[in-house]
């Protein structure tokens, strides 16, 4: 990441580098905040998804692990979404 700012900085000198290392930065915090986001969401669709109470043997545990994925799947699209929008509108 640092050799990626170095390198945009460089190549676009003068006063164009200290905008794109705001860029660079408001994307690391976006990135940061959403991978927290999504690892607690994450974390709380397995924990209350029922997955240690399932019946039905190895298809009731195939669709309690489709039905988190899927679940853990779009809390993250929605969570960076958000995350994202609250960012762009705060820069």
């Amino acid at each position: 990441m640092f050799l990626t700012v170095t390198g945009g900085m460089t190549v676009a000198g003068g006063d164009n580098a200290s905008i794109y290392a705001s860029y660079a930065l408001v994307n690391l915090i976006t990135a940061l905040a959403t991978a927290k986001v999504s690892a607690a969401g994450n974390m709380t669709v397995a924990i209350t998804s029922g997955g240690l109470t399932v019946r039905g043997g190895s298809t009731g545990v195939g669709f309690a692990t489709t039905a988190s994925v899927v679940t853990s799947i779009l809390l993250c699209i929605v969570a960076t979404a958000v995350i994202t929008a609250i960012l762009y509108v705060a820069t």
